[in-house]
């Protein structure tokens, strides 16, 4: 039975401190270059130049769609300008009706 240990126990002791461990995870290269991928020509002339006039129209696409977002914000601030000033002219108003009732704050 102690050859036994002795024998499990050397086993256990080599593989713990041996420099090939069975039981350890490869090492993998983690290390990816993506300048490598998208700088080599794997697409052909007529893709990229497919690829090319497809972002012109989405960049077009996306002037158009921003002057509109510009053209209603801008519509909206008018709205909330005439929302403010009439919202200041009650508030002022407030302030008068509220100091002629409990004098000024």
């Amino acid at each position: 039975m102690k050859k036994i240990i002795l024998l499990s126990f050397l086993i256990i002791f080599v593989f713990a401190f041996s420099d090939n461990d069975p039981f350890s995870m490869p090492e993998i290269n983690t290390n990816i270059d993506m300048n490598d991928i998208f700088d080599s020509d794997i697409f052909s002339d007529e893709f990229n130049k497919y690829f090319e006039e497809m972002n012109q129209e989405w960049n077009e696409h996306l002037q158009y769609i921003e002057k509109e977002w510009q053209n209603l914000y801008e519509e909206s601030q008018k709205e909330w300008d005439k929302y403010y000033e009439e919202y200041a002219k009650q508030e002022a108003n407030f302030i008068k009706n509220f100091e002629s009732i409990w004098g000024e704050i």
